[in-house]
């Protein structure tokens, strides 16, 4: 027989009776447990308090390899991990890395010899101002970035821009140079003059786009207009945000020759402006601009 418990009958028999423990509420429930939302959060806290703290663009979140590092640290449950502090990322780890990329190169860099490499060097300005001259290797495999010189205080003329393209050819090996690309600026077909003198297998190319980009400013320039009415209302429909003209004239490069532009854009412009009125008072119609007179470039 079963004790009931004393009353009038109308009261609920207790779980307990039946040995049935009833469940303590802990504050998580088992679902929470499992994905363990809490220390979720918090890590995410953590990891953007870093990006604020340290002044860490935002954009660095996209970076795969600092996406993998999380993640792989997840799926291996490394309890008591500490990430490489300051000395560590700057000396031996730093070491580690430059031997696995040119481990990685080194697949690129043996096809060289065998299908020849083109060396493309370029100008430019750095957040500081300074004025760098980069050099790439270009080949059937990949684009190879080699070094960055800068040229600050530097008188930047042919003599100091051939030698130091030869030494990169030196560098790399005369044998494996098939050319050398370049913008088509005046002081930079003499560097192609010499390095064709000192290497006559190799030749120097200058960069096509360069030459079109030249051309279609000099046909689409505001004060053209009336010579080459037809053609730059052509360019002025381009479907840009700027318009066509416009979207030239903020391209405008910085290394503008008017002895090249004169040699290479001279015909176009003369065949172009030839379907209207052409200006009496244009004296010997070069097609540079006014303010284009440095002989000398200056990179960057």
């Amino acid at each position: 027989m079963i004790p009931l418990t004393p009353g009038d009958g109308s009261e609920s028999i207790s779980s307990n009776m039946f040995g049935v423990r009833k469940r303590k509420l802990t504050g998580k429930s088992p679902l929470e447990r499992a994905f363990n939302n809490g220390c979720k959060e918090h890590l995410t806290s953590l990891i953007a308090r870093m990006f604020y703290s340290g002044g860490i663009p935002f954009h660095f979140a996209r970076n795969p390899h600092y996406v993998n590092s999380y993640k792989f640290a997840a799926n291996n449950m490394i309890t008591g991990y500490v990430p490489p502090g300051y000395n560590a990322l700057r000396t031996t780890l730093l070491q580690k890395e430059r031997v696995n990329v040119e481990k990685m190169l080194k697949l690129i860099k043996d096809g060289w010899k065998e299908k020849g490499v083109s060396v493309v060097s370029d100008g430019w300005t750095d957040p500081q101002r300074r004025p760098l001259i980069n050099f790439m290797a270009t080949s059937k495999g990949a684009p190879v970035f080699l070094k960055a010189i800068d040229g600050t205080k530097e008188y930047k003329d042919k003599y100091y821009i051939s030698e130091l393209l030869m030494n990169v050819i030196k560098e790399i090996g005369p044998e494996k140079v098939v050319q050398v690309i370049t913008d088509n600026a005046y002081v930079m077909k003499a560097v192609g003059s010499l390095i064709e003198a000192e290497y006559p297998y190799i030749f120097w190319t200058p960069y096509v786009v360069h030459t079109f980009n030249l051309a279609l400013k000099n046909i689409c320039a505001p004060k053209n207009t009336e010579r080459n009415a037809v053609t730059y209302a052509e360019c002025d429909s381009w479907e840009d945000p700027y318009g066509g003209a416009g979207m030239l004239e903020i391209a405008s490069l910085a290394l503008d020759e008017p002895e090249l532009e004169e040699e290479v854009m001279g015909a176009t412009s003369v065949t172009v402006g030839s379907s209207a009125p052409v200006d009496s008072g244009s004296g010997s119609g070069s097609v540079g601009d006014e303010d284009d007179e440095e002989d000398v470039v200056l990179l960057g």
